[in-house]
Parts: C-alpha cells; structure tokens; sequence
C-alpha cells in the first residue's frame, strides 16, 4: 500500500467521481483506476462501487477505509511538517548555561527574545562557572555556553558578543561616592569583594591585570560568587568592588556605581560552542546573539 494510492482513494471517495478526482490530481483517469483497483484488491475488498453512468459510492468498507485513510495522510503531513520547522530551527531543544555573574545584561535579553521567536524550542537553562561550562560542552551535556572573558580549552568555539566596561562599586557614604569619575589609582588601599578566580578566570584575570598595569595592587577582602552579593556585601560597608556596568540595573539603594577615567578594564561576554556543525536551533540563537552583538557594540558605559 502506498501513501499514493491513498490519497488517490480519498480524492476519489469525495469527489465521488473519477474524471473529476483524476482532474484534481493532475493524472489522467485510467492511472488512477489502475491505482483504486491495486489497492482494493490488497485489501481484498471492494472500497467503490462503479454503474454504468460513472456514478460512485462508498462501500461500507470503503466508509471506514475513507477515515483511517484520512488520518495517515494527516500523520504524515504533520510528520512533514515537524521536519521542516526542526530543520528551520523552529523545534528542538537547547541546553544553556550562563555565568554566575550574568544575571543581568545582554545574555538574558538574548534568551528573551529566543522564548518570543521560537517559542516551541524548550529551553534548558543552568548557571555554570567558566571551567564546568567548559566541561559540559567537552562532555556534550550543554550546546552553548555564555561566560566572560578567555577559554582554557582549543576544542572549543568562542565568539564574542559583547564587550562591557568596569564600573566601582561603593558605599554611598563613601568620600569618593560623590564623584562622577575617577582614577584607578584612587582605591588604593580599600578593602575589595571580587569573585574567585576559579568560577571566571577570564573575568579574574582581566579586572587584576587592569588593575596592576594602571598600578594598584587590590586587597581582597572578601570573594563571593555572584556580582548581586558582592554588591550587597558594598551596601553594608563591606568594602568596594569593580563590576561589569550591566549590573548598575540592579539599582541597589545604598551603592553608587563611578566611572572609571584611566584605561578603563572591558570584559568580553563569550557565546561558547563545541566545534562541530551546530543544529538549526543553536545556529537561531547564534544568529539572534549576533544580532544583539551589531546593535550594542560596546556598551557606551552606564547613565547614573
């Protein structure tokens, strides 16, 4: 049985005539009779009854055949229909990870727009520092990864997407929370919260090798996880910290972001994949991340 002969069958059970389904079909009419007598004769049963004037009508075989008949074709037709929106990237799954420190900024703006575009594509989130988001992609339990700064592996594919100036955080009732501006050199000798090296190097490394070429050598006082704390730690006088300016949308009370006059450290979000041909639905979010990436640029710094 062919899915031929099926639709052959049903243009011709509602048509209820043969030179009109053979005209909806686009065959000439001994095929098409050729076809309806192969498939009841595998069936072993009469499907249409013919007179002499061409008249048609259903058997009861026929009636029943005509539903089923009609459900394959629309399976089929569905199935279709799921491989060229999978193959468009409009189905599927992608597995997702995102720093620790990007909770706010440009990442988050990207998988908002990636639930609005391609809202059957099930996205599964988790928050990864750098080196497990690394791992996962080595092991092939994560398709893209979002994290600062460089990479450790050479199997890996990195982009970058975003780069994002470093603002100073400080206690609003700190002498240097009047200022606009300042110099770098200005913090010597403060007490700074960062986030360990191990859950960012790329970031790590980048705001102290900043910090050590413009001269200062920051005193660590406290390590934290996420950028949200080490900004709670600042309002309760815990100390200062630089963070990247995405975060001045967390609008704490209590904290003042300054700008940063010498060679102002930037930090590169990075889209992350493993090197083989990505699916369509990853190469959807690539090319949204993309299109975020032409439209901001670098960030212009945060208006206070």
């Amino acid at each position: 049985m062919e899915l031929r002969q099926l639709r052959y069958f049903v243009a011709v059970a509602e048509e209820l005539h043969f030179r009109r389904a053979a005209e909806q079909l686009h065959i000439s009419q001994p095929p098409l009779s050729e076809q309806i007598n192969q498939l009841e004769d595998e069936l072993g049963t009469r499907l249409l009854e013919r007179n002499r004037r061409r008249e048609v009508r259903l058997t009861a075989a026929g009636a029943a055949f005509l539903e089923e008949a009609r459900k394959i074709l629309l399976d089929v037709s569905e199935a279709a229909e799921v491989v060229h929106r999978a193959t468009r990237g409009e189905i599927g799954t992608l597995r997702v990870s995102l720093a620790p420190a990007m909770a706010y900024g440009v990442v988050p703006m990207i998988l908002r727009q990636l639930r609005t575009s391609l809202p059957m594509v099930s996205l599964q989130l988790s928050e990864l520092v750098t080196p497990l988001q690394e791992k996962a992609l080595h092991d092939r339990r994560l398709d893209v990864g979002f994290c600062y700064g460089r990479l450790q592996s050479d199997r890996l594919v990195a982009e970058c997407i975003h780069r994002e100036r470093l603002v100073l955080a400080v206690p609003d009732d700190h002498p240097m929370a009047s200022q606009e501006r300042i110099s770098l050199l200005q913090p010597e000798g403060e007490q700074f919260i960062t986030i360990p090296r191990t859950i960012s190097p790329g970031l790590y490394d980048s705001i102290f090798q900043t910090c050590y070429k413009a001269g200062l050598s920051p005193k660590v006082a406290q390590e934290t996880n996420q950028f949200q704390t080490a900004i709670g730690l600042v309002c309760v006088g815990m100390g200062v910290a630089l963070v990247p300016e995405s975060m001045v949308a967390l609008k704490r009370e209590g904290v003042n972001y300054l700008r940063i006059d010498d060679d102002t450290p930037v930090i590169e979000t990075l889209m992350v994949r493993i090197q083989d041909e990505p699916y369509p639905a990853m190469i959807r979010l690539m090319d949204l991340a993309r299109q975020n990436a032409d439209s901001s640029g670098s960030s212009p710094g945060p208006d206070f």
